[in-house]
């Protein structure tokens, strides 16, 4: 089954370049409905190079040039520019000063460009008019996606593995990768759910589905990080809806619960339970799992690293099991404070721009507070998918804040002079 989705994939993206190449944001939104097809991909390798890896990097230089083809030299850089361009260079910095793996830091520069990049071609080419509902739009049928491919899965038995701790859908290697899926959908479909009109049952779906998926994957941060997004949503409907939306939660919980699709949730929770009862009935390296032991080894090896690398990496990170230390072992001091820089640099954004924006200020600002959560455990900040959703919303905004400021200066400066006597 695999070929065959990896040939429709080369196909389909061959065939979209001639349209892309006249109507460039389609770029974005082909990406976004294509995105759980392309981590179906990910294992498959040329030349040591993971197909996604591939297709990703020609999606980079490809909007660079479709960019610089529509724009020329006037290319409006926006607010967030100056910080991402640094961030990425004391990247560069880090991968020098700690001689790390050239390939290991190009994958993480490449993740986080695509949020730059999709950025830039909103901010600049963006309809301010019809480019948040197509964002929308393509979000939403790239979660139907998510949905086919899990029940052919769960219902055929295709790519399905258990382990101890956690069930593993094969489709998407891992848990990390569902559950991202899922906190999107929940974000996507609350604002339906909380307003009335069309969509409102297909947002239900979406949203129960998204559910599953968090407790499929058994990520207990993405748990955490929808939770909180989920409670941000829930608090801009009325009283009603919102007491109804947390019931369905309870009962959709109770249900998987019901079905044993918890048990692994559990598992992992009466490890750390236990291990504070008697820290020597656990494994350490388990905690969290695997992240305490890498905290810890990370914590040292800065506590004993020399001070240039303290301030511009060790050369390597710690897999994606927490974005501070990641940072910190990837590009020392400077690239954490300019990681989390860039996301408050963001939140500013988001506000500023909110009045112009309002229909897609709330998805907006629940993404970023849920990538935020998910920074304490997680490295979303090299998460391609939420990266170009968040990053891409926020072009949306900002390009729409711009326009009406330009229109209303246009109106101050037509108005007529009044005569003097």
């Amino acid at each position: 089954m695999i070929p065959i989705l990896v040939i429709l994939v080369l196909l389909f993206l061959l065939a979209a370049i001639p349209y892309i190449i006249k109507n460039p944001l389609e770029l974005i939104f082909v990406y976004l409905i294509f995105s759980p097809l392309l981590n179906v991909l990910y294992f498959i390798r040329i030349a040591g190079f993971s197909i996604i890896e591939i297709v990703l990097g020609i999606y980079l230089f490809f909007g660079i040039g479709l960019l610089f083809l529509k724009k020329g030299a006037r290319i409006r850089v926006g607010r967030l520019s100056g910080v991402f361009g640094l961030f990425l260079f004391f990247l560069v910095i880090g991968l020098v000063v700690g001689q790390g793996d050239l390939k290991s830091y190009m994958e993480v520069i490449l993740k986080m460009g695509l949020g730059w990049l999709s950025y830039l071609l909103l901010l600049n080419l963006g309809n301010p008019f019809t480019a948040g509902n197509n964002l929308q739009k393509s979000t939403i049928l790239g979660l139907f996606i998510v949905v086919g491919l899990v029940l052919v899965e769960n219902v055929a038995g295709v790519g399905v593995n258990y382990s101890k701790y956690s069930y593993q859908v094969g489709f998407f290697a891992d848990e990390g990768s569902l559950s991202r899926f899922g906190i999107v959908g929940i974000i996507f479909s609350i604002p339906f759910l909380l307003n009335k009109g069309v969509g409102r049952r297909l947002a239900l779906f979406v949203f129960c589905c998204s559910i599953l998926f968090l407790f499929i994957a058994i990520s207990r941060n993405a748990i955490l990080a929808a939770l909180v997004a989920m409670l941000f949503l829930f608090s801009r409907g009325s009283n009603l809806v919102r007491l109804g939306l947390v019931g369905a939660v309870a009962l959709l919980i109770l249900g998987l619960d019901a079905l044993g699709l918890t048990a692994g949730f559990k598992n992992k929770v009466t490890r750390e339970v236990t291990f504070l009862q008697d820290n020597n009935s656990v494994n350490r390296r388990t905690l969290g799992s695997g992240r305490v032991a890498r905290w810890e080894d990370a914590i040292k090896e800065f506590s004993e690293g020399e001070l240039i690398n303290k301030f511009f990496g060790f050369g390597h990170g710690i897999g994606p099991h927490g974005q501070v230390f990641d940072l910190l072992m990837r590009g020392g001091i400077s690239c954490v404070v300019l990681g989390y820089l860039l996301y408050f640099r963001a939140f500013f954004v988001i506000r500023r721009t909110r009045k112009d924006s309002s229909a897609v200020y709330m998805k907006t600002l629940a993404l970023w507070l849920a990538i935020l959560v998910l920074s304490f455990g997680a490295t979303p900040f090299y998460n391609y998918y939420l990266n170009v959703i968040l990053f891409a919303s926020i072009g949306i905004m900002e390009r729409r804040y711009l326009l009406s400021r330009m229109s209303v200066r246009q109106r101050h400066y037509s108005k007529p002079v009044s005569a003097t006597a």
